[in-house]
């Protein structure tokens, strides 16, 4: 016989005025979608942000300005002004030395991969440019665009790319240096930056730390 009946389920709504088998098949469509609404919010829960891609990743940058006097008189008509300087060529104004952004995945035992870009602009970049790389662009550079590999084995490392010069003891980044001017050598003797592949191998480390003492490296750049 028919019956008239209310039926209440957790998280459902009530269903009434239904008959016998009927109120048992809503309730039971509705706990199916119920169960599956609760499965979506767990696999938004599991995708994080950031995620660890990003979080891999290590961001610095610096911005330098600087006023030079010269005392130079007259003027040379040509430029540089200031002549026999390497970057701060300028005199008798501010110049906007450089900015720059450097975003590096680093590599390591746990972290094979990773890679390293550097965006570098201002009249600094006129200078560090590389013959052939945005030679329409008198104010930026790219002074690296590599990527880089680890081996565990060995501890050995492999880049690809465009990279800074490891020779010499003056950088282009400013900050890093002792003096704000940089020396003839640093200008006229050495490359700014290479393109190619270098390997380095680690030989000797400092006592019982994982700090490298003594490097062994090889490559293949212009």
């Amino acid at each position: 016989a028919a019956c008239l009946g209310l039926v209440l389920a957790p998280g459902v709504s009530p269903v009434a005025w239904a008959q016998g088998d009927d109120a048992v098949d809503v309730v039971v469509e509705e706990d199916v979608v119920v169960e599956e609404d609760l499965t979506l919010i767990e696999e938004v829960e599991e995708d994080p942000w950031p995620s660890d891609f990003f979080k891999s990743l290590e961001f610095s940058g610096y911005l330098e300005t600087s006023y030079t006097y010269g005392t130079n008189t007259p003027k040379p008509v040509d430029d540089p002004e200031l002549r026999g300087r390497i970057f701060d060529t300028e005199a008798n104004e501010f110049m906007l030395n450089a900015f720059m952004l450097n975003i590096s995945r680093p590599v390591s035992e746990d972290q094979w991969f990773g890679f390293t870009v550097t965006p570098f602009a201002g009249q600094d970049a006129e200078w560090t440019a590389a013959t052939g790389l945005f030679d329409d662009e008198e104010s930026f550079d790219l002074l690296n665009a590599y990527i880089e590999a680890f081996t565990p084995f060995t501890g050995a490392t492999l880049k690809v790319g465009k990279f800074e010069t490891h020779v010499g003891a003056e950088l282009i980044q400013g900050p890093y240096n002792d003096n704000f001017s940089r020396s003839f050598l640093f200008g006229k003797a050495i490359p700014f930056t290479h393109t190619g592949v270098l390997a380095t191998q680690p030989v000797l480390k400092r006592g019982s730390t994982e700090e490298d003492l003594l490097l062994m490296g090889g490559g293949i750049t212009n």
